[in-house]
């Protein structure tokens, strides 16, 4: 799952690189699939943060201004996660 800037979406490719999901997301530079299901997008330019499910209905949201800088970090098993 990727963040398409220029693009102003976020999709999901399979391994070999077939799209199989997506949903528009102005700015989008992160996105991570929730366990329940839903993504979690973060948008750098517009400063958002935002929970949409399958379809594409969002079920919340954090805009304006932010304070700090943010990125969206997984841990995959038996990996470190480093975040600066």
């Amino acid at each position: 799952m990727v963040g398409l800037f220029a693009e102003k979406k976020v999709v999901e490719f399979t391994l070999d690189g077939k799209e199989v999901w997506s949903v528009d997301a102005p700015s989008a530079w992160s996105a991570i699939r929730l366990h329940n299901g839903n993504t979690l997008i973060s948008g750098d330019a517009m400063s958002y943060t935002r929970e949409v499910n399958l379809k594409g209905e969002q079920y919340g949201t954090y805009s304006g201004d932010v304070p700090f800088n943010y990125t969206i970090t997984r841990q995959l098993p038996d990996s470190p996660t480093e975040t600066r």
